[in-house]
């Protein structure tokens, strides 16, 4: 995920995260409301612990605020996440809780089979605009576009667990 800056400060990142999920150094959060209104399955245990990018540049803790809801750390600037699957795929809704707008960024992840590496893309705003107004269109653009390899931002972060 790309880092922008906004104010002195980097745009939301992720997930994301997850995802944050999350790559979880978004491009930013950006759109204005969420993939799903709610979460679409329970916290992957596997995700709770505290992770770092191999240069240590990128820290994010991932702790579980509810039996469905994340609480995420990245870099000391705290979002909400969530799991929103749609088309079979792994997708992270991640709020922004340390600005106003407290808009989202979607993004996708995938852990290894060992659940040491977390690899998150964020969703590209070449197929997903930020002009998107409903849940429901962003959907029905994920659904479409599941299979198109343009729909993830080419650069993924890449995180390790370190505890």
């Amino acid at each position: 995920m790309n880092r922008a800056s906004n104010a002195g400060r980097p745009a939301m990142p992720w997930l994301l995260a997850l995802l944050a999920l999350a790559s979880f150094a978004l491009g930013g959060c950006i759109y204005d409301v969420p993939v799903t209104a709610s979460a679409t399955r329970n916290i992957d245990a596997r995700l709770v612990g505290d992770w770092a990018s191999e240069d240590g540049k990128e820290n994010l803790k991932v702790r579980a605020l509810s039996g469905t809801t994340y609480l995420l750390l990245f870099n000391g600037d705290p979002f909400r996440a969530y799991h929103s699957d749609v088309a079979g795929v792994s997708f992270v809704t991640v709020q922004d809780l340390d600005r106003p707008e407290q808009k989202y960024a979607y993004v996708k992840y995938m852990l290894s089979p060992d659940g040491r590496s977390l690899t998150a893309w964020s969703v590209s705003l070449d197929v997903v605009p930020k002009t998107m107004r409903t849940s429901g269109e962003v959907r029905r653009l994920l659904r479409q576009n599941a299979a198109n390899p343009k729909l993830f931002n080419a650069e993924p972060l890449v995180l390790r667990k370190r505890r």
